[in-house]
This record gives C-alpha cells, structure tokens and sequence, in this order.
C-alpha cells in the first residue's frame, strides 16, 4: 500500500504535469495558428500536379503541344506512385487541334495505361471582350484570365507552359517550388534574360525609363508608361500560379485597367507591367525556362537543365539545320529530337538517376535543383 504522503506528491506531479502540458498545447496551437496566417499555404497537395497549356488555331500548335506534354508524362514515369499528373488543355475546340492533339493524345494515354497517374482534361477557351485580347497569338490572353475560368474553381494552383517547351526534370521538382513562395507572392517566372546589358524589354522600353541600378525602373517625369519586372524583365512561358491568392486579391481588376489603359502585344507585357508596380511574383532559377537567349549558365552541367524553351519556333527552325555549331543550340536540337522519336508505349525520364538524388533524398523543397 502507498502512503497517503506519496500518494499527495504523485498526485500534485500528475497534475502540475498535465498543467505543463496544457500551457504548452496551448503556445502551441497559437504558433501554428500564427504561421498558418502568416505563410498561407494554398496550394494543393503535392499528391497532385496540375500542369495547363492552350492549343488554339494551326496544326502546328497542336503538335507542338502534344510533344510538350509527352516530354511531361516521361519525366513523371518515375514520380507516377507519389503524385497524379492532371493536364488541363485550353482550346478552341476547332477540328483542327482534335485531330493532331486530342485525338492522339487520348489514345496514347489510354492504349498504353497512363490514364493510371495521368489525367487529361478538356477546357473550352473562355470568350474574352476584345479590348482584352492581345495580338500575339490566339488564346495568348486565356492564361490572364485563368484564376476566373469556371472549369479552375476548384483548382488552387497550376503551372503554366507554353506549346514549345520540353521538360527535361520531374514536374514534381517545379511544383515543390510553391512551397518557396513568400506570403505575398501569387506567381511564379523566370527572368526574360539573365545578365548582360540587352534583353527584349530593356532594348524596347528602357528609353521611357528613369535609370535605376535595381528594382523595376520607374517612368520618366511621373508620367505613365508600360513598364518590365526588374532589370531585365520576366518571360511567361513558365509560369506558376496561386489561384487562391490571386483570387483573394484584385490581380484580375488590375489586369482590366492595364489593358485598357495601355496597348499591349502579348500577356507577358501584361504582367511585367503589373509586376513592375507591385512585386508579388517569385523568380524561378532560370533552369526551369531556358531559351537561346535566356543567358542561363548550363553550359557546364547537362544534368542541370530543367525546361527547354524554344521560343521563336526555335525547335523547328533546327530541324532544317543539316548541323548545329553552337553548343548550347545543339542541346536544344538533342533533346527535341530525343523527345520527338521516343516511344509512346517506352516513355521514361532523360535520367533517372538525377530523378532519384533530387526527389527520394530531397529534404528541403525548397531546394531549386
């Protein structure tokens, strides 16, 4: 039998412990309820990447999207046990993109069981008043409007790719980067050049810019201007996006008064312009949009490369050349044509062993490899 003093001292131990452990809950619960305010993790699930991309009028976008997501669905083979792959194609529903996207695409996903961890959705493109559409493609505003389109309600974020990309890295490793995000930050680009004293914006607006070392430069003698993100602008081909936050914000209000203030020739003038006044996007290490003027440092690790970019038609303008010098060019050539002749029913990753080192022994996500 315990003494009636022991029992006092244990008893006073209990509760004095469960005391402690209630104050404690308590800090507790308020920190995590503090960080959650503070960092507002609204994206979904790393179980699931959400990838879109518009097709819309000639042929030659159709197949150029259909290699962009071939190159996708290969370097998510190896990623198909820790998250679904859900690919949003936004088009025209014109005959011609049927016949050289969706048909094709449809039954290589199915006829060869990639429907397991590969969901292939169908967007109709919204109808956009005229005053916001822009004139370097069609289709080239529907990503601005994306965050407002009915068939993304539910969809928290997504990245974005152009028709003439070629993923080179698990879509996983770019998805991770939402978790890099600050508080603020709803978008994620890369730079539109990276060093040097050129670049497109710098060459076609600089001149209506007050001269700055840093930052986005202002317009000349207070007046309005169209402005770029930076130093050297940011380029769209690439692009991450919190639906969530944008939503919650008056980014979209914002786009209409831009656009109707100022004439624009493609949408990634858009959101330099919108950048350049309030910085609320992330820029991505240059790796994951590369293009043959991007000034992006790879020469030296092939191992490295995360997207291809080959704006300009860039691709096919090499498939004529009968032999690249340049080297970082004859990357682009490789590739685009090692993706170009890879099986459908044999997709894998460019390296698998680079898949394993950065996804199974990544301990930090915000690791930019």
């Amino acid at each position: 039998m315990l003494s009636a003093a022991c029992l006092n001292g244990r008893f006073g131990y209990i509760v004095f412990f469960i005391v402690a452990m209630l104050i404690l809950t308590s800090k507790e619960l308020d920190f995590l309820r503090k960080k959650s305010s503070s960092t507002e993790l609204s994206f979904t699930s790393p179980s699931q990447v959400h990838i879109a991309i518009t097709a819309c009028g000639r042929a030659l976008y159709g197949k150029d999207a259909l290699l962009t997501i071939k190159s996708i669905i290969a370097e998510m083979v190896p990623s198909s046990g820790l998250a679904h792959l859900l690919i949003s194609i936004v088009w025209d529903e014109s005959k011609v993109i049927d016949e050289v996207l969706v048909k094709p695409l449809l039954l290589h996903v199915t006829k060869y069981s990639y429907h397991k961890f590969v969901q292939i959705r169908l967007v109709p493109a919204s109808e956009l008043p005229k005053e916001l559409e822009v004139p370097f493609g069609k289709c080239a505003s529907q990503r601005l409007f994306f965050a407002e389109n009915p068939h993304f309600t539910n969809e928290d974020a997504l990245i974005y790719v152009d028709t003439d990309v070629l993923f080179l890295k698990s879509p996983l490793l770019l998805w991770n980067i939402f978790s890099c995000f600050s508080p603020l930050q709803k978008f994620g680009m890369a730079n539109e050049t990276n060093g040097g004293t050129g670049g497109y914006y710098r060459k076609r607006l600089s001149k209506n810019h007050v001269p700055c070392s840093q930052g986005s430069c202002k317009c000349k003698n207070g007046l309005r201007c169209k402005r770029f993100y930076g130093l050297y602008g940011l380029n769209s081909g690439v692009a991450l996006m919190n639906l969530t936050r944008i939503r919650r914000s008056d980014f979209q209000s914002r786009i209409r008064i831009a656009m109707t203030s100022f004439k624009f020739y493609g949408d990634q003038d858009v959101y330099n312009h919108l950048f350049a006044e309030r910085n609320d996007v992330h820029v991505l290490p240059c790796i994951w949009n590369i293009r043959s003027d991007s000034r992006c440092d790879f020469a030296k690790n092939d191992e490295s490369l995360g997207i291809l970019h080959g704006n300009r038609k860039l691709f096919h303008r090499l498939e004529g050349s009968l032999s690249v010098q340049d080297f970082n060019l004859q990357k682009f050539d490789v590739h685009h044509q090692r993706i170009r002749n890879m099986k459908w029913d044999k997709l894998g990753p460019r390296c698998l062993g680079c898949f394993q080192n950065t996804i199974l022994k990544q301990t930090n996500v915000c690791q930019c490899c």
